[in-house]
């Protein structure tokens, strides 16, 4: 294309390189699409209904983002997490991620909260911050029927 004018479609027969013409340039892996959020306290799936669940993943990159709405009270008090996944992650990569709740009853006072994935789990959890204090697991009880979470959280894989 030009200043002035530009492609409409760009159909390409081989990969794409950006910044360098070596292997490792070339963007040759690309796939987005929906997945499936499996909450649970523990080891009790938490039931729910989903409203929004997308992933994108470049290379060795995957984003996900959900909006979880709980459906009842967390059966059990195990910590809250995410499973289902679109893709296994790492085994050697800590990943973080934005996370907002909406009508969460918490049983600490937090400053902070995210999401968190631990080499080699591929779920999601919730910790919160405190002030002059470990991060605290959020925990499945802290759920309640009518709750939300939503987040979005980038992690890697092999």
């Amino acid at each position: 294309g030009r200043t002035n004018r530009r492609f409409q479609n760009l159909y390409l027969s081989g990969g794409v390189f950006l910044g360098g013409t070596g292997s490792a340039n070339e963007l040759d892996d690309y796939e987005e699409g929906a997945w499936t959020p499996v909450p649970k306290a523990g080891n009790d799936t938490i039931s729910h209904s989903v409203s929004r669940s997308r992933y994108i993943k470049i290379g060795s990159s995957v984003t996900i983002s959900a909006t979880i709405n709980f459906d009842e009270d967390s059966p059990s008090g195990g910590f809250l997490s995410i499973q289902g996944l679109p893709f296994t992650s790492s085994t050697n990569i800590e990943n973080h991620g934005a996370v907002m709740f909406n009508d969460v009853h918490f049983l600490h006072t937090y400053q902070t909260m995210n999401a968190y994935m631990f080499p080699p789990n591929s779920k999601v959890e919730f910790y919160g911050t405190r002030d002059a204090a470990d991060w605290v697991a959020l925990n499945g009880s802290e759920v309640r029927a009518d709750s939300t979470v939503q987040f979005t959280m980038t992690y890697f894989i092999a």
